[in-house]
């Protein structure tokens, strides 16, 4: 099975928070996601070896610390098929 998609991660981190009067009024930050810390999101059953996770994309940080991360994947998995009773499966 192979399934195309974007993961939707939320999260709050405290030590991201800033006052946007004391910057100038900036309430939103996108930042690459290889300088925050991001969840490691692995397949558990893939079917592909060199799976390296999502695909590395910004982020978008809010001044109350509110983190938004849609990183899109290709995720490869497998799935027992028993075809016996085909097309009777489920």
């Amino acid at each position: 099975l192979v399934c195309s998609g974007w993961l939707v991660l939320e999260w709050h981190d405290y030590s991201l928070q800033w006052k946007p009067e004391d910057f100038g009024n900036i309430q939103t930050m996108r930042l690459p996601s290889t300088r925050v810390w991001t969840p490691d999101i692995i397949l558990y059953n893939s079917a592909d070896d060199n799976f390296e996770g999502t695909i590395k994309t910004n982020l978008v940080v809010q001044s109350n610390g509110s983190i938004l991360f849609v990183p899109p994947g290709i995720f490869k998995s497998i799935c027992p098929f028993n075809i016996a009773s085909f097309p009777f499966v489920s």
